[in-house]
């Protein structure tokens, strides 16, 4: 068993995933091992896949590539 360091809930190994705490999306996949933890698990890898990483980019990545800035 293992906390998830999001929620703090108790969960079996395998309800765990590799989460790329820079988004893969801005080259997080490139990074050392040190930016990637294994203590999220699944459902909130997701979550924050979503509502974090996907906001921070369409909000701050994006406009950089329409406005050419």
């Amino acid at each position: 068993m293992k906390t998830c360091i999001y929620c703090g809930l108790d969960k079996q190994d395998n309800d765990f995933s590799d989460e790329h705490i820079w988004p893969d999306a801005l080259g997080g996949d490139f990074l050392p091992t040190f930016w990637r933890t294994d203590h999220v698990c699944g459902a909130c890898n997701n979550m924050s896949g979503v509502f974090v990483d996907g906001a921070f980019i369409k909000r701050e990545v994006v406009p950089i590539f329409q406005t050419g800035r």
